[in-house]
């Protein structure tokens, strides 16, 4: 996925934490740290055919997208989810394969701020 929207819009960043980039930084730790998992889970339930527990995974994934404030990887998110409402096996594939592609840009980014 090639994108010209940022991976991080520190000023949104900051005004989501009233200012504070120590909160902004930390929510975005927990984000990075999250995310393996959620992707992983997204997978098999788009495997297994439930789009139910799809569906709420990817609305998790797009809630923090949000909250954090990383643009690129919020579009994709939000790809993933008309694709997962739509119930287009082939394109929800796509579409996860774009957000996997966009964490790895925010995880190599910000790796400083992972978990150890």
């Amino acid at each position: 996925m090639t994108t010209s929207l940022p991976l991080r819009d520190l000023d949104e960043a900051l005004a989501i934490t009233g200012g504070s980039l120590a909160v902004a930084d930390e929510m975005l730790r927990e984000l990075l740290d999250d995310l393996p998992g959620e992707l992983a889970a997204a997978g098999a339930a788009l495997d297994a055919g439930d789009w139910e527990d799809l569906r709420a995974v990817v609305h998790r994934m797009k809630g923090g997208s949000a909250m954090c404030a990383v643009p690129a990887l919020h579009a994709a998110v939000c790809g993933l989810q008309g694709a997962a409402w739509a119930g287009d096996r082939a394109r929800t594939r796509e579409q996860l394969a774009d957000v996997a592609c966009e964490q790895t840009r925010l995880a190599a980014a910000f790796n400083g701020l992972a978990a150890p």
